[in-house]
């Protein structure tokens, strides 16, 4: 087996953090009923809370879930809007799916962010995830010889991640 090298980032060097609004709501999803999914902080359902008539983002993002189940990760693509408790990772360069895996993000994120959320779900209390502490967070990514994002092996431990979740679930 070869062996694979890694840097340490933060979210912050590659990302800028947006969060989502308290202005959509569901009375507002079903005032503007429509063909765009919204995103709520929500685990149930992958946060879907409905289908709006608008959208705020179009594109392929990480979305990070910040009160409640805080730091659990998605990926999101396409056409949406963001309400509360969520927000989504902006690259700060345009070209970056060329040399990160959003797969390989996702299963990383959700080892390491969870762990960050402060708060504990008891009481009126919930576990929460401020911009500050996600965007300071320390990840590793695997590069290649010349010290480059090396995209082919993030989308090898991505693949493997994903075949440890299904036997989870198998064995669940």
């Amino acid at each position: 087996m070869l062996k694979v090298d890694f840097i340490e980032k933060t979210i912050g060097e590659l990302f800028y953090f947006k969060k989502g609004t308290n202005k959509i709501n569901k009375k507002i999803i079903d005032n503007n009923k429509g063909d765009f999914p919204v995103y709520s902080g929500s685990t149930e359902n992958n946060g879907l809370m409905g289908y709006i008539d608008y959208f705020d983002y179009n594109g392929h993002y990480s979305r990070i879930i910040t009160v409640g189940n805080a730091g659990e990760t998605t990926e999101l693509e396409g056409k949406f809007s963001l309400a509360q408790n969520n927000g989504v990772l902006i690259p700060k360069n345009t070209e970056i799916e060329k040399y990160i895996s959003f797969k390989y993000l996702k299963y990383i994120f959700n080892i390491i962010l969870p762990k960050l959320a402060k708060g504990a779900d008891t009481g009126n209390k919930q576990r929460s995830l401020t911009n500050e502490l996600l965007l300071n967070a320390n990840f590793c990514i695997p590069v290649d010889k010349e010290g480059k994002f090396n995209l082919e092996e993030q989308e090898k431990i991505a693949e493997k991640y994903r075949v440890l979740e299904e036997k989870k679930e198998i064995l669940k």
